[in-house]
């Protein structure tokens, strides 16, 4: 399962990398290069920058889903995507 994607905004905000749950995705455009996300920019810029690091603690990822006001996908409850959801909303994009 791919929790998270690690985003550089180098184009609006240099030099920073932030987490994105795949679930938070709207839309990608491959032409354009582009994903679209449920998240404002004013949340994506004031996100924890994600820096290379040992594999991130449940605080830490509580800490991550709460500054974007997500339930987590240990909630049962969340509604979220699960590895087949992923696969057939973007087929051969996200699963190796």
């Amino acid at each position: 399962m791919i929790r998270y994607l690690i985003v550089d905004t180098k184009d609006w905000l240099p030099g920073k990398r932030v987490l994105i749950s795949p679930k938070w995705i709207e839309r990608v455009s491959w032409s354009e290069k582009q994903v679209v996300v449920d998240l404002t920019r004013d949340a994506i810029r004031q996100a924890p920058e994600y820096k290379d690091s040992p594999p991130l603690t449940r605080d830490q990822e509580i800490a991550l889903h709460r500054h974007y006001k997500r339930p987590g996908y240990w909630d049962a409850d969340d509604g979220g995507l699960d590895d087949f959801e992923v696969s057939r909303r973007y087929p051969g994009r996200f699963l190796a």
